[in-house]
């Protein structure tokens, strides 16, 4: 609920008429909420031990943060930890996950 008026205040971009941008912030945003929500509520694929969960808060920060490096960063990181919790759910129950 506070992050989106942080964006604002650290990512004046948004309020300019520069649709790249703006869609490269939203694209990163979108993915940092799902990094921030894994990471707060301790539970992708399968349940997060606190190591990962901050793993997961940093990636958020990094996606956050408004410099293009430091969000491709984050979202490498994101994309390894989301693998990491696929396998280990694969591992635990034998079969990928599925949709309800």
């Amino acid at each position: 609920m506070y992050v989106v008026p942080m964006l604002f205040a650290f990512t004046p971009i948004l309020l300019l008429n520069q649709p790249l941008l703006v869609a490269q912030t939203f694209l990163f945003s979108l993915i940092g909420f799902l990094a921030m929500g894994a990471g707060l509520v301790g539970f992708l694929y399968v349940r997060i031990g606190v190591p990962e969960r901050f793993l997961f808060g940093a990636a958020a920060i990094a996606l956050f943060w408004p410099v293009w490096w430091i969000q491709v960063a984050g979202t490498v990181s994101y994309a390894a930890l989301y693998f990491l919790q696929r396998m280990r759910y694969i591992k635990e129950f034998g079969t990928a996950p599925t949709r309800a």
